[in-house]
């Protein structure tokens, strides 16, 4: 698999194990560095490789669409602060994470990659299948194009 959208519920923390946070703080870091680290829970069974890349899908009360890429920098392996039975631990870089509200928005990611089931996105990673990467691809960067770039306030740690 070279690509994979990771669900995530804005109400709750950022990642899992050691690499928990806020999201605010995970996407100041990356406004200010390039980059954010984290461990990401995923299902047993699923083959993250280093190199695939990750979406980040908002999802809950708060509105749903698209609101980061990263990678997978470190295949899935079991972690401390999760029992294997509940899933293992894959190393994610993201090198965007939007302010929260600003995500591509979910009805736009429906016509344009109707490939990907976006009302059936889990937390532990749904696959995107390889035709619809290019078109996952180019959907994002159109946003991005005709998005004014974030705001962070830089007073705020």
């Amino acid at each position: 698999m070279s690509a994979v959208v990771m669900g995530w519920n804005p109400v709750t923390a950022f990642g899992a194990g050691p690499g928990r946070t806020d999201y605010r703080a995970a996407a100041l870091t990356v406004y200010r560095t390039g980059l954010f680290g984290t461990r990401w829970r995923v299902s047993r069974g699923q083959q993250l490789d280093p190199g695939t890349d990750v979406w980040l899908f908002a999802q809950g009360q708060h509105g749903r669409g698209l609101l980061g890429h990263g990678v997978v920098a470190a295949a899935p392996q079991p972690g401390p602060a999760l029992p294997a039975r509940l899933g293992l631990l894959a190393g994610i870089v993201f090198d965007l994470l939007l302010p929260p509200g600003e995500a591509l928005p979910a009805e736009e990611l429906e016509l344009r990659v109707p490939e990907v089931n976006w009302n059936a996105v889990r937390s532990t990673g749904t696959g995107v299948p390889g035709t619809a990467e290019g078109a996952l691809r180019a959907a994002w960067t159109a946003f991005l194009h005709t998005s004014p770039a974030p705001e962070y306030d830089p007073g705020v740690a």
